[in-house]
């Protein structure tokens, strides 16, 4: 019902949200940040112990006990509150410079966040991160993996694959990931990664509660290709697909 879901899509789009992206989770994309608190009259011999602060690859700012950030090579030594303390943050914005900078910014007392990035937010760059984004000719592999980049005078995977056409996926996610993989894609590479999204019905239990692992209400699908065969199942899900929102097995 591209009416129905498409509305779901444009409401959510029609509000200005703020998202939280950090999460205290114990896996996930950690965040690139590092922090640490000093007084006033240390500050100065912090930053000066700071790797290039010119690399555009590195970025600082200072913050305020009140939490106004201020670039760091924007401020006032001379307007600093010598009975404050204040935070230094730094960000370092790629895995490179991560591998450069760490030790360094831990040795002069910066720590890194421990917050991790928010799923739908790492889920967001899925499109374009897959295929070698931003650098297709430098991302690395596993052993045994194709190159991302440019073989024989082809185009490298990103120019190769992106945008794609069709998203298959649910509508309990719509605006949690495909909303934000448009606009990911739009911001960071200039174009949707799809230009359709064909929405699938979510698979319930008998009693057409969500299935979980928790609940333990699963089914396994090799169970049912046992009973009545691989076809049978999939013509009852190919079936019931579009007809409905959800499927009860």
């Amino acid at each position: 019902d591209h009416v129905r879901y498409g509305g779901t899509y444009q409401s959510w789009l029609s509000e200005k949200r703020d998202w939280c992206i950090s999460r205290q989770l114990w896996w996930g994309h950690r965040i690139p940040i590092w922090l640490g608190s000093f007084p006033a009259n240390e500050l100065e011999n912090v930053i000066t112990s700071l790797p290039d602060t010119k690399n555009e690859n590195l970025w600082a700012w200072i913050s305020d006990h009140e939490g106004r950030l201020q670039p760091l090579d924007k401020r006032k030594p001379n307007d600093l509150d010598t009975a404050a303390h204040y935070d230094l943050i730094v960000c370092l914005r790629d895995e490179a410079a991560e591998d450069e900078y760490a030790a360094k910014l831990e040795a002069i007392g910066l720590k890194q966040d421990p917050d991790v990035l928010d799923t739908w937010f790492s889920s967001a760059l899925w499109p374009f991160s897959t295929l070698g984004w931003p650098d297709p000719e430098t991302a690395k592999v596993d052993a045994g993996q194709r190159p991302l980049g440019s073989i024989n005078q082809q185009k490298d995977s990103l120019n190769t694959y992106y945008p794609g056409n069709c998203l298959i996926t649910g509508r309990d996610i719509i605006t949690l990931w495909v909303a934000r993989m448009q606009l990911m894609g739009l911001f960071l590479l200039g174009d949707i990664p799809f230009t359709d999204c064909f929405i699938h019905a979510n698979i319930q239990d008998g009693k057409g509660e969500r299935m979980s692992k928790s609940k333990g209400n699963g089914i396994d699908p090799e169970d049912i290709i046992e009973k009545y065969g691989a076809d049978a199942m999939r013509y009852v899900l190919c079936d019931m697909q579009t007809g409905t929102q959800d499927i009860r097995l």
